[in-house]
């Protein structure tokens, strides 16, 4: 005996049972999304619950105490710098892809002469022309200064340099 054909009921929204369907869905969203509804919970936040869940995600975004950095002597941070109007700075980010030796040789040439860069490392390029260049921390210099700080001001103070960042790996952990 084989087995007889079944149609699949199917939902026609169409049908009058569907507009209901969707009149009763909105309502139940609507009840939930203004708070109306007696014993439910808000899951979208009106009036005071919205001020406190906008001060907590604000709160929750900083964390100062986990913010800082550690500088021991003999780590070193790397720095993004996008440097302007240098042929031989062009020239090392050009070459950095093909020959990442040679674009490091042609840095330290030029930052051997200059201030600022001088005693930096280029560890790498970005494909929009940045500078990856790394320097060695040094003992915290007097005063309690952030040592990444000045080197961040220094480098940002060169004439040629549009901008620069610390490049941080953020970390996980507590700070003591």
């Amino acid at each position: 005996m084989s087995p007889v054909p079944v149609e699949p009921v199917r939902l026609h929204l169409g049908s009058l049972l569907g507009a209901a369907f969707l009149a009763a869905t909105l309502a139940g969203c609507t009840l939930l999304a203004t708070g109306q509804m007696p014993g439910a919970s808000y899951w979208w936040p009106t009036g005071k619950e919205a001020e406190t869940v906008a001060t907590t995600r604000e709160a929750a975004l900083v964390l100062p105490a986990q913010a800082t950095t550690i500088e021991p002597a003999g780590e070193a941070v790397d720095f993004i710098v996008k440097v302007k109007d240098v042929e031989a700075i062009d020239q090392a980010i050009a070459m950095c892809r093909r020959d990442l030796e040679k674009a490091q040789a042609m840095f330290g040439d030029w930052a051997a002469s200059d201030a600022v860069f001088s005693g930096m490392q280029l560890v790498g390029c970005s494909y929009s022309g940045e500078l990856i260049v790394r320097q060695a921390l040094t003992a915290v210099p007097a005063g309690g200064e952030r040592q990444v700080d000045a080197l961040l001001e220094r480098i940002r103070g060169h004439e040629n340099v549009a901008y620069a960042d610390p490049d941080f790996t953020a970390r996980v952990g507590l700070q003591e």
